[in-house]
């Protein structure tokens, strides 16, 4: 990875290893399933975090936005090298939002106005929180966090990547949502094993699928669980040695709630490129020294592995009385399989799911020598780094 990508996060981690597959244009399919969108309704103020009885749900009605506010809208930007034109087409169409561009890059940048120049340390996670802890007090009352690529679909390897799921546009992220939390989830993760799990949606381009957090299809919207011990999560071992595991980053500085039991195993959904947008009371669940605590944790090294594991976890994050490790994920996911499958064995039965439902068959595949069929996010199709 060069400096960008350690920063950014260009997540090739996520990758197949040598599949012999040509990527190429389209799978055309006709989703019969609707949006998935929810209205803000604001009333109550939220009450404190020690007033919430564990394992219920922050009441929706207390996650108040003002859509007509000045500030009501942030967007925040972790950059180091992307291109930043497109932030200011973006603030012609959608004037009442506030971009506040981090950026880690070691020259003056041109084509976006930079809110800070920070040090290049810690991924996207140090700038989200490093934005958390600044604007602690006076945080807009919804924020989009995202890298600072152009937003587009897909997860490519030797250009910028935008990171959407098919179906999903960026503008979903400017709607409040009335329980204050907005993901697309596109990966899942099972700790302590390291294994992985990613969207069929995010892997192949679908482009009359609908917005949906969670594939449409439910468990059958995931290409299956793969394992490979090059992926960070595991390779950290031997290049991070006095790293925490998944699981003691999990227990300590995710869950940070005493008393609560310490886990062993979970699963874990999140969104491939970490990005979210989340309510300023749902932030303030957690009090500011939380946020400081895991800025620390990400500020020793350019490309940390708790920027991995954050990428992971920012669901628990802002969601500390229903955490994955207890209460299970907000997306139906496929069980454990034993054994596990590599990341090559994975891709090629991802592929004939895929074609399967789209009416496709692979000797259809084979005839049209994959033209206007199949397009992939060619990233997958790496070893991970």
């Amino acid at each position: 990875m060069n400096k960008a990508e350690e920063s950014q996060g260009r997540r090739h981690y996520h990758c197949a290893v040598g599949v012999g597959v040509s990527a190429a244009l389209m799978v055309t399919v006709t989703s019969l399933y609707p949006l998935y969108r929810h209205n803000a309704t604001p009333k109550a103020p939220l009450p404190p975090l020690s007033k919430i009885p564990f394992g219920s749900k922050v009441p929706a009605a207390s996650m108040p936005v003002d859509l007509h506010s000045k500030n009501s809208v942030d967007i925040v930007l972790a950059h180091y090298n992307e291109n930043l034109t497109w932030t200011g087409e973006f603030k012609k169409v959608h004037p009442g939002v506030n971009f506040n561009i981090y950026s880690k890059s070691d020259k003056k940048v041109s084509g976006g106005n930079i809110t800070e120049y920070l040090p290049n340390v810690g991924r996207e996670s140090h700038a989200y929180l490093h934005h958390i802890v600044k604007n602690y007090n006076d945080l807009a009352d919804w924020t989009i966090f995202s890298q600072a690529a152009e937003p587009a679909w897909g997860f490519f390897s030797m250009q910028e990547s935008g990171h959407m799921c098919s179906g999903s546009k960026f503008e979903d992220y400017l709607e409040p949502q009335k329980e204050g939390w907005y993901m697309v989830y596109t990966v899942a993760s099972h700790f302590p094993d390291g294994s992985q799990n990613d969207r069929l949606d995010m892997m192949f381009r679908n482009k009359t699928a609908v917005a949906s957090t969670c594939p449409v299809r439910r468990s059958e919207g995931w290409g299956g669980w793969w394992f490979e011990s090059s992926h960070p999560t595991i390779a950290y071992q031997k290049t991070q040695k006095n790293a925490p595991s998944p699981l003691e980053f999990y227990n300590k500085y995710v869950i940070a709630t005493p008393g609560l039991q310490t886990f062993e195993s979970l699963t874990v959904t999140f969104a491939n490129g970490a990005r979210f947008a989340v309510s300023k009371q749902r932030i303030r669940l957690r009090p500011k020294s939380y946020y400081e605590d895991l800025l620390e944790q990400v500020s020793w090294h350019a490309d940390p592995i708790q920027g991995f594991y954050l990428e992971a976890m920012w669901y628990d994050v802002f969601h500390p009385m229903q955490p994955q490790g207890l209460f299970g994920d907000p997306c139906e996911v496929p069980q454990l399989p034993s054994p596990v499958k590599t990341h090559a064995e994975m891709y090629r039965s991802a592929i004939k799911k895929f074609l399967d439902f789209m009416g496709v068959s692979q000797s259809q595949i084979r005839r049209s020598g994959a033209l206007n069929i199949l397009e992939e996010s060619d990233a997958y199709l790496r070893a991970p780094e």
